[in-house]
């Protein structure tokens, strides 16, 4: 192989360490949105409208234990597509499940909406397994389903 072929050439990556790498900063990054979600639940219990859905709802982001116990192992079973689409159908839940449980409020007094940040977290796992078509379509269909 001559040397121009040799450096054009794609990249084979013999493991995976990059992408287990970005799915660690992912995982603690759904850690950090879902204590976020329950302290804001917590703290504007008043103004929820069905709190009683609220922990069972907040609970399906149970993923994020299952996510945890998945990296520490190898972390692969967060690279497969059927993963991704259960964690994109959890993120959906809690964006429509949001306006349910907050109801009627006024947005000055709703400060904090259930899945805040927590569906970033399947954005970036989307953008980084499968790359920035599948990313930004993601990315779309859960910023219509939060309108």
């Amino acid at each position: 192989m001559d040397l121009v072929a040799a450096l054009t050439a794609p990249l084979v990556l013999l493991d995976r360490s990059l992408e287990i790498g970005i799915l660690r900063g992912i995982v603690a990054h759904r850690w950090l949105t879902i204590s976020w979600a329950a302290v804001a639940l917590y703290f504007q219990r008043e103004h929820l409208t069905r709190p009683e859905l609220a922990i069972p709802i907040l609970g399906a982001a149970a993923f994020t234990l299952f996510s945890t116990l998945a990296i520490q192992n190898d972390g692969r079973w967060l690279m497969l597509r059927r993963t991704m689409v259960i964690e994109a159908t959890i993120a959906g839940g809690l964006l429509l499940a949001d306006g349910v449980i907050w109801g009627g409020v006024d947005l000055e007094t709703r400060r904090q909406s259930l899945p805040w940040a927590w569906p970033q977290a399947v954005i970036l796992t989307i953008g980084a397994m499968l790359g920035l078509r599948a990313g930004v379509l993601v990315a779309a269909v859960l910023a219509a389903l939060s309108w």
